[in-house]
């Protein structure tokens, strides 16, 4: 791709070709924004007081939004994903009177499992909902079919980050106790993008706050 200075100078007959070309190709069917994320804003899940670690494990870095004729992906790009349960959570908003989506997906080792609500409460049943996990990468995405969003013209996009425990490795365990209520030394930390420091209420609430990003139209 030629730069700006370059561009300037094209003949008007190469313009207009290099015009054909760009809005017949891929990138006329897709629009997409990334949302750059601080890094070090990663919080312990263990107890009731938001604790900073500082390990960059499942650390945000940004968070991009594609909005193309068939779907709608959310890809979280972090530091240090491991085969370690890695959860996903993210907000969809539809236009400006439409509902709200909540996706939420896991991945473990061997296992990936998603599934998406319409509010907090009507679980979605509609083919092609999945999560991709490429941790050599750093990103985990989520993949939802525009048709299970109601084919909306726009969407905006929030996402928040949550590390655990591997369950696949605990059932594994033979000192496993199914009876023990976890409370000795199960660890988890989460990065909500969008959002620097993470307060006692938003810690406890029922719901993971998820600022969300611009509007991304249709492509």
């Amino acid at each position: 791709m030629p730069s700006r200075a370059l561009g300037a100078r094209i003949l008007g007959v190469l313009s207009v070709l290099l015009a054909v070309v760009l809005t017949t190709g891929q990138g006329a069917y897709a629009a997409s924004k990334t949302v750059r994320d601080a890094t070090g804003d990663v919080y312990s899940l263990t107890g009731d007081t938001p604790t900073k670690v500082s390990g960059p494990s499942g650390d945000i870095t940004s968070v991009t939004t594609t909005h193309t004729r068939h779907t709608v992906r959310i890809r979280v790009q972090a530091r240090h994903l491991n085969l370690d349960q890695t959860l996903l959570v993210a907000k969809v908003k539809t236009g400006p009177t439409g509902p709200s989506y909540f996706f939420n997906g896991t991945a473990d080792i061997g296992m990936r499992m998603a599934l998406m609500t319409k509010g907090q409460a009507h679980l979605i049943v509609c083919p092609g909902i999945s999560m991709r996990f490429r941790p050599a990468r750093g990103y985990v995405m989520a993949v939802i079919p525009r048709t299970c969003l109601g084919d909306p013209r726009w969407v905006q996009a929030g996402a928040a980050l949550a590390t655990t425990d591997s369950i696949i490795k605990t059932l594994a365990d033979d000192n496993f106790d199914p009876m023990s209520d976890g409370s000795d030394g199960s660890t988890g930390t989460v990065d909500i993008a969008g959002v620097g420091t993470i307060s006692t209420a938003q810690m406890n609430a029922p719901t993971v706050p998820l600022p969300l990003g611009p509007r991304v139209h249709v492509g």
